[in-house]
């Protein structure tokens, strides 16, 4: 199929039907043996000696040592929920001016390796990346000779960005159809859902519709996905460029895992970096890296402006970004040709879209949807909590295609005190108001005006339901402080996967006092990982009462 061909199937797609997605790259096996927490547990006991003096060193040394009384409880995902957090105040570091970067780093490689060690399939869902180092190219033994033959026949016109086809394109297609196929299969299964709605906002916009496939390097296709440098989204913005394309969010929510908005911001943001530099490639490798980075590389190599000419003195990263996204263009308009199975575009990302106010549960939007959960929160990315955002005037809700009319039914029926419910907090043992605080993102302050009877306690007895706080800054700032909780515990906190439907027989089961998400897994017969993302749960934590859906095939 050349690439014109595509473009004009993906125009033409009827947006009907809403087809379940597993977010979770292809499983690994799971080890949770004994042995490898006692493996865990002698690399963990060097960790001291890796970190440096952290601002935030109380933080590190306490969940250091919560991490080491789950592994010596044999509590696997209780520690993995921990290195989460150890990994969340790492990364908390990298922004810090005043950090050793290089140590930073170091000790976020350290504890990244324990948590894919301890749990690999979680590990490969949040972390893998789509461009692979130097090394793993370098040393890719392949056919060279199937692969040109292959490439000698393919129609690489009709696209506005040069698609040059060479050695280091070759090594990138030739990791794809190996080590990567398993992954590179699951970024087409995605396309097949979402790029009916990207592309025609790439073509409103004016730019090449074929940077479309740059999301599969970047994020895999996940609107979800979260680097380890704090990028958000399908498109990966960080928060600053995030802010720049008007991209707003805060604790309830983050415009950057939005496909509509985050695909329009990228093309405008391409356009300013194609305004700066006239070429395709460089505003591919600025995408990346930076317009300070490449102007310097030019600069080094005395004002040539050909990529390939000034690959040398890019970042490490981006020598292998332009060939990664090349490779990933030539495969996903030709996949049968490479060894995948065609894109079975069919528009299936579909809904409609209904104004509501109030920090509502999605639980209640979604039986008012006449659906689940997990396809109000498939429907929805941009949501990062279990309720829509407080404190606006409205929130454009997307409910699937067709129930519009019973949704706005049953919704305007709903009596005022359930529309404006104050979202509480029940205390487990040992919780601290700060913790409280930082899980909600609110301020001691505002926790304790909500609250004046428990206003001066600074740890709370088990049992108390507390009222949150809920009113949204003025103007919808983008509050990244607040975003940056992500991966602590709580219900309905999202990273890496989200909650989808999943296939089969569903049905509920009421979690027990005692019971842990391994055990319940194991009980009948699923993955954690898979009861997790059915629940739109991260970590650990359930609670007794707690109702989980299962499906069984």
């Amino acid at each position: 199929m050349t690439f014109k061909s595509l473009i004009l199937a993906l125009s033409i797609i009827s947006l009907s039907g809403c087809q379940t997605l597993n977010f979770w790259s292809p499983s690994k096996t799971e080890n949770n043996s004994a042995d490898s927490l006692s493996a865990s547990q002698e690399r963990s006991e060097s960790a001291a000696d890796s970190l440096f003096s952290y601002r935030s060193q109380k933080e590190i040394d306490s969940l250091s040592a919560r991490y080491q009384f789950y592994l010596g409880s044999q509590d696997t995902l209780s520690a993995v929920q921990t290195i989460t957090s150890i990994l969340d105040v790492l990364y908390a570091e990298m922004d810090s001016t005043l950090a050793d970067s290089g140590k930073v780093r170091q000790d976020i490689t350290f504890y990244e390796g324990m948590m894919s060690q301890l749990d690999p399939e979680f590990f490969a869902a949040t972390s893998m990346d789509a461009v692979p180092d130097e090394g793993e190219i370098d040393n890719l033994d392949f056919d060279r000779a199937a692969l040109e033959r292959v490439l000698s026949g393919l129609d690489t016109t009709g696209t506005q960005i040069h698609l040059e086809i060479n050695t280091l394109v070759e090594k990138h297609i030739a990791y794809f159809q190996t080590k990567g196929k398993d992954y590179f299969a699951e970024y087409l299964k995605r396309a097949a859902i979402y790029y009916p709605v990207m592309l025609p906002i790439l073509q409103e916009e004016g730019v090449p519709p074929e940077l479309i496939y740059l999301t599969m390097v970047e994020s895999g296709v996940n609107p979800l996905a979260k680097s380890r440098a704090k990028a958000i989204g399908i498109w990966q913005f960080i928060r600053g460029t995030g802010k720049l394309y008007d991209m707003r969010g805060n604790f309830w929510y983050d415009e950057r895992r939005n496909i509509e908005k985050s695909t329009r911001a990228a093309a405008r943001h391409f356009k300013d970096l194609y305004a700066t530099f006239g070429d395709w490639q460089l505003a591919l490798a600025s995408y990346n890296s930076g317009a300070g980075r490449v102007r310097r590389a030019v600069k080094k190599s005395r004002g040539k402006t050909d990529f390939w000419e000034i690959r040398k003195f890019l970042p490490r990263e981006t020598r292998n970004y332009v060939p990664a996204y090349i490779a990933a263009t030539l495969i996903a308009t030709n996949p049968t040709k490479f060894g995948f199975q065609p894109i079975a575009y069919q528009g299936s990302y579909r809904f409609d879209e209904v104004s509501v106010t109030g920090n509502l549960s999605l639980d209640l939007l979604a039986e008012l949807s006449d659906t689940t959960l997990e396809t109000l929160q498939y429907l929805n990315p941009e949501l990062t909590r279990t309720r829509t955002p407080p404190g606006k005037e409205s929130y454009s809700l997307k409910i699937p295609r067709g129930k519009k009319e019973s949704f706005l039914e049953g919704y305007n029926s709903l009596a005022d005190s359930v529309k404006n419910r104050p979202l509480t907090h029940l205390t487990l043992p040992g919780e601290t108001v700060q913790g409280i605080c930082k899980e909600y993102g609110v301020t001691v302050q505002m926790l304790a005006a909500e609250n004046p009877k428990y206003g001066k306690l600074k740890t709370l007895p088990a049992g108390i339901e507390l009222t949150i706080p809920v009113a949204e800054p003025a103007g919808g700032a983008m509050l990244y402080s607040d975003i940056a909780h992500y991966g602590q515990k709580g219900a309905g906190r999202m990273k890496g996967g989200v909650a989808i439907p999943g296939s089969g027989e569903k049905f509920t089961y009421k979690v027990k006092k005692g019971d842990t998400l391994g055990g319940i897994a194991q009980r009948f017969g699923v993955k954690t990982s898979s009861l997790k993302s059915w629940n739109g749960i991260h970590g650990s934590t359930i609670r007794a009462g707690q109702k989980l859906k299962i499906y069984k095939k």
